[in-house]
């Protein structure tokens, strides 16, 4: 059997894909399955396929190439077809209102800020409470300097260094950008986390150090390189580049992070930032009417597979009630029978007598009763009636 598909599956023999295994490479025969080459292996092993050795196309190649081992038999009968799931094609991103370009000059023409009075004023707290967290660290220090084998894995917090200050100019231009851009930040956290209002919906974003791991661990006497090494993973040093992500989902293939470069800097990328911010609203919208639609097509599949399941068991109750109309209908010819025989015997016994009546009256209530009992008695059309329940 050649592969066949539908719309959610392909399927092919066991004894085709054996076939086809060792006349093509499985790398390129995994491309008409829409798997990997290892998930194509996986599946051959499962259905309990022989496939080429490793080097095995080499050899071929050089006319050496060793026997071909038979297909086993198998007691499964499930396992002689080969069921594949396609796999969705992504949709394209959704087509998005860009920034009118005078709101990108006045997002470009935005510089940073130099002193903290400066800063976006979710920014200019940030000061403030680094002294706070500074004051703080100190009193837990001093607190348990006597256990000097125990800080509770505490450091002293440092003054703001360089890359701090940095990040937050940059968070600051960022604020000020989407408000350029008619965009309303709720929140800003020390720690890079931001949040947003667009037109109701609430968009996560954060500014933070670009990590990467060193060759070699920092000396330990180097100044630290950030003061809130709390924020960060241990292990992990600076790269000396900012990274920006939007944290809220959007459509897939949608550009939600930005690093810089060596040549490319944030404040290059700073309208492409916002206006992927200011319409995520639409993209958010967008995908609240897929899932909608997305529920309502679920829920009239429910519903047809529902009257699809009350119409299998309707004709099940239907040819139940059939059965035993064919059954009673054996038994009133069984009974009618039987009746016959007693009326025979009546002939030779006519005075028999049973609980005061004769035995005339008890054919008769056999008579009677067995005629309850014909499923002749209301018509055809009721033979095909299913039974009440």
């Amino acid at each position: 059997m050649s592969m066949q598909e539908n719309e959610r599956f392909k399927w092919i023999s066991r004894a085709e894909l054996y076939r086809r295994a060792w006349d093509t490479p499985l790398s390129a025969l995994c491309k008409e399955f829409g798997v990997s080459d290892r998930g194509l292996a996986k599946k051959c092993t499962h259905h309990k396929i022989p496939t080429p050795p490793r080097g095995y196309w080499r050899l071929v190649e050089t006319g050496q190439a060793p026997p071909q081992p038979p297909l086993p038999k198998v007691k499964e009968d499930w396992l002689n077809e080969v069921v594949f799931t396609k796999q969705p094609k992504p949709e394209p991103p959704l087509e998005t209102t860009p920034l009118p370009e005078e709101t990108r000059q006045a997002i470009s023409s935005i510089s940073l800020p130099n002193e903290p009075s400066d800063h976006h004023r979710l920014v200019r707290p940030w000061f403030a409470e680094h002294k706070r967290l500074q004051r703080e660290r100190k009193k837990l220090i001093e607190q348990v300097d006597t256990y000097r084998w125990w800080r509770g894995g505490k450091e002293p917090v440092s003054d703001l260094t360089e890359r701090d200050l940095y990040r937050f100019k940059i968070t600051s231009a960022l604020l000020s950008s989407a408000e350029a851009a008619g965009v309303k930040p709720q929140s800003a956290y020390i720690d890079g986390h931001i949040r947003f209002e667009v037109n109701g919906w609430e968009i996560k974003a954060r500014v933070q150090e670009k990590m990467r791991r060193g060759l070699r661990p920092p000396a330990k006497d180097a100044p630290p390189w950030t003061a809130f090494l709390d924020h960060h993973q241990n292990g992990l040093g600076p790269s000396g580049f900012l990274r920006i992500a939007i944290l809220t989902y959007l459509d897939a293939g949608r550009k939600r992070e930005w690093v810089e470069t060596g040549d490319v800097k944030i404040p290059d990328l700073m309208a492409e930032i916002v206006d992927r911010i200011a319409s995520a609203s639409e993209v958010l919208e967008a995908i609240k009417r897929k899932r909608a639609e997305q529920r309502q097509i679920q829920a009239e599949r429910d519903r047809a597979n529902a009257e699809a399941a009350r119409l299998i068991q309707h004709e099940r109750h239907r040819w139940e009630g059939f059965k035993e109309h064919a059954r009673r209908w054996e038994e009133h010819a069984r009974l009618l029978a039987f009746i016959d025989a007693i009326k025979a015997r009546a002939e030779l016994e006519p005075d028999a007598s049973i609980d005061g009546r004769s035995i005339t009256e008890w054919i008769n209530w056999a008579e009677q009763k067995t005629a309850e009992m014909d499923p002749f008695q209301h018509g055809l059309g009721k033979l095909f009636d299913p039974p009440r329940r």
